[in-house]
């Protein structure tokens, strides 16, 4: 099981110290993001997806989890407690 962010520096995430796109994006780049997801979801077979917010990659990676066979649950942040909170894709 892997447990990533999604963008770095977007937001403050205690809970991961490795993100799928560690660098700034071209939102047209959907080929080139997903790609970049593949290379960093290489030979997972679940994913713990802490949310930052950018839809186009999010998109991204849920097109390469369903491409590759990859369970993801996606966590959410609650701005009323500063918790996130679980999603699953299915």
């Amino acid at each position: 099981m892997k447990k990533l962010g999604l963008c770095v520096g977007r937001h403050e995430i205690p809970q991961v110290r490795e993100y799928i796109f560690p660098n700034e994006l071209d939102p047209l780049d959907l080929e080139g993001m997903e790609q970049q997801a593949k290379s960093k979801l290489a030979g997972a077979s679940e994913l713990i997806l802490y949310v930052t917010g950018l839809t186009v990659a999010l998109i991204c990676v849920v097109n390469v989890c369903r491409e590759l066979n990859i369970k993801l649950t996606l966590m959410h942040y609650n701005r009323d407690n500063g918790e996130y909170y679980p999603q699953e894709v299915k």
